[in-house]
Order: structure tokens, then sequence, then C-alpha cells
């Protein structure tokens, strides 16, 4: 009963200011019987946030739209995408299996049993244990960069793999065009450095060891290992919210791509943008695979007036040398 109490009138104060829709801030507060709650705290907040979001999304947007077994599938497609955007984990038979349950993704909304999403972020969690450990073993073998091969970056244009071979066999092809990337980057710092060292009598007098090609490559290749050791112990200290986060935003995309649900972390960061008690890029960020890509950029926000950062714009790992 006390919590109940407690969560409702923070419901009353912020809940819905984690709605960002295009048109604005909109509040609204839907009542539930204490009684009627899990006995459990966060399976009640997820009781009261699926009804909650439903309500508000199907009676407050202007698309007027209904959340039920047409909406679920759809909600299933932008789900699947927020899962493995990339398509670097999940298998072909991992989608079609989540895809048999398309119409379910609304009812578990409403009830706040939300069973399809532990079961696909388990099978995520699964595959990603998998690919993280071939990832990292063969990051400490040499890689042959002798033979042409073809990686296609655009996720869109990618299948999903058939199986954990043909998983390995893209996951070889991404190490060694992380690895030249590096490289690339490695080698014009270092050129610009020989040119900056010829304009500078104190450069010029400093010793600084030129690279080889192969020393290049080592030091390349270990950027790349400290970068993914990153990714996944990033990926490994996930907790439920960032699942919600995933579930929840599956149905406000199919409203408007302008619409979301913040979880608590996220929320603070937007009320100190919005507050202007610290400046912050105005830009929400989110991880996808081996990027970090901007969802979203707030209108009048540094980001906006710089017109350099676009929506859906992807930068590397942000221990890279170009941040977002």
């Amino acid at each position: 009963m006390q919590f109940y109490k407690k969560f409702n009138q923070e419901i009353r104060k912020t809940l819905f200011t984690m709605i960002f829709l295009s048109i604005g801030i909109v509040t609204a507060v839907f009542a539930f019987e204490p009684d009627s709650l899990p006995k459990d705290q966060s399976k009640a907040r997820e009781v009261i946030l699926g009804d909650f979001l439903k309500n508000a999304l199907e009676n407050m947007h202007l698309a007027k739209m209904k959340i039920d077994n047409e909406a679920s599938y759809k909600a299933l497609k932008e789900f699947i995408k927020k899962l493995d955007y990339g398509k670097q984990y999940l298998l072909k038979s991992d989608i079609e299996e989540f895809e048999r349950s398309g119409t379910i993704l609304d009812d578990e909304l409403i009830s706040g049993h939300l069973n399809f999403m532990e079961k696909a972020f388990d099978r995520l969690k699964t595959r990603e244990e998998m690919v993280k450990k071939f990832v990292l073993e063969r990051l400490k073998q040499k890689f042959d960069f002798t033979t042409d091969v073809k990686l296609e970056t655009d996720p869109e244009k990618r299948s999903y793999a058939k199986n954990e071979q043909e998983l390995k066999e893209l996951w070889e092809l991404i190490l060694k065009y992380e690895i030249l990337s590096e490289y690339a980057d490695q080698k014009q710092e270092q050129e610009d450095g020989e040119k900056n060292k010829t304009k500078s009598k104190k450069l010029l007098n400093a010793k600084v060891k030129k690279l080889t090609g192969e020393q290049l490559l080592s030091k390349s290749t270990e950027e790349v290992v400290k970068r993914y050791t990153k990714i996944f112990d990033r990926k490994d200290a996930r907790k439920r919210d960032y699942m919600l986060d995933k579930f929840y935003n599956s149905f406000t995309a199919i409203f408007d791509p302008h619409t979301y649900y913040l979880i608590p972390e996220e929320k603070d960061g937007f009320d100190i943008d919005m507050s202007g008690k610290l400046e912050g890029i105005g830009a929400l960020l989110r991880e996808d695979g081996i990027y970090i890509k901007v969802e979203d950029v707030i209108p009048g926000s540094p980001s906006w007036k710089s017109k350099q950062i676009q929506k859906h714009y992807r930068d590397w790992e942000t221990d890279r040398k170009r941040v977002v």
C-alpha cells in the first residue's frame, strides 16, 4: 500500500514527462487499485507503466491509433530492430521464432507480464556471449589481409546469419574492417605528426619513434581489443530498464519517430537539458552495435544549432577520436 501511494504520487508529478512527444510534453494520470497490483514492486511498476503507456498513446497522440494485434506486429518489427539493428548477433531462426509471437506484444504491454521480452533478451544474451567469446579469442590471433573480401556495412542490406558458422564469418570480416580502419587512422596520425615536426624546431629535436607497418598493425589490433572489451562489458552490465526501453519504445515508434519512453536514467538527462541547469548537447544517443547512434536531435539544442549532428547519424564508440 505504501509503495502504491508513493508511486502514484510520483506518477502525478513526473511519469508522463518520460514520454517525449513531437507536440510537447503531455501529462495524464490513470488510476489503479492497490490490491490489483502484483506484490513485487518492479512488477507492479511495469503493470502501471504498460497500461499507462497504452492509454496515453491511444487517447493523447494525434495519430489516434489503437494498440491491437495489428499494432503488435508493427511493434514487433521495431523491437527486432532495436534488439539487433546491425544483424550482428541474432540468427535467422531466432527472428523467425520471434515473428511467431507477433500478436502477443500488445497483450503483454497491458498485462505487465513481459514474458516475450524476457525470452527475446535471454536469446540475445546467449548469442552475444557466443560472439564475445569468438571475438576476444580471434583478436589474439593474426589476420590475413592479403586477400580481397567484401563487408556489407549497411544493416538494411544485410541478412541475418543462418547459423553460428555464418555469424562467425561475418565477425571475421567486421574485425578485419575494424583493424584496418584503426590502422588507417594510426598511419594518418603518424604522417601528420611527421609533417608538424618539420614545422616546429621543438618537435624537430624531439625523439619520436616512427612505427613500422607491422607495429602499427599490432597497435591497431590492441585498440580494437580495448574497444570490444568495453562494448561487451557494457552489454554485460545492462539492467532490466534497458530491456524495458527497447520494448516500450517499440510501441512509441509506430506512432511517430519523435515519441519516446525514457527510462529513469535518460529522463534525468532530459530534465537537465530542458531545465538549463546543465548544458547538454541536445541529442538522444543510443547504442547501435559498434556505433553510437543519434536517435533524435532536440530543436533549439546545441546539436540542432550546430547543424553538424543529424538524426540517425552514427559514429564509432566514444573512445574513438571522433566523439558525438
